[in-house]
């Protein structure tokens, strides 16, 4: 019983070797359209557009460090989207 419980927590600890690169997910609030309700709502989705921002950056380097030249494409293109969008908000687009 004793072994088991070792190899089951082996296994638990060295967990699946895919999914190293983790992508985040975008803030809702820069995919929504019109201007922001105001000054405090807009800075609190730019205080989430930076940390979305800084995960999306690690994730394209994660995924270029392990050869998936496409998969960085597409996330340096989702992340200049989603930048876009949150520009747009910010300006009352």
């Amino acid at each position: 019983m004793r072994s088991l419980v070792l190899v089951i927590a082996g296994i638990l600890i060295a967990g699946p070797s895919y999914g190293a690169c983790t992508k985040p997910e975008a803030p809702s609030c820069a995919l929504q359209t019109g201007a922001f309700a105001g000054e405090a709502v807009f800075d609190s989705c730019r205080l989430e557009m930076i940390s979305y921002r800084s995960g999306m950056e690690a994730f394209a380097e994660c995924v270029q460090k392990d050869g998936q030249a496409a998969q960085e494409k597409a996330a340096r293109e989702e992340l200049e989207n989603v930048l876009a969008r949150f520009n747009r908000r910010a300006r009352g687009e």
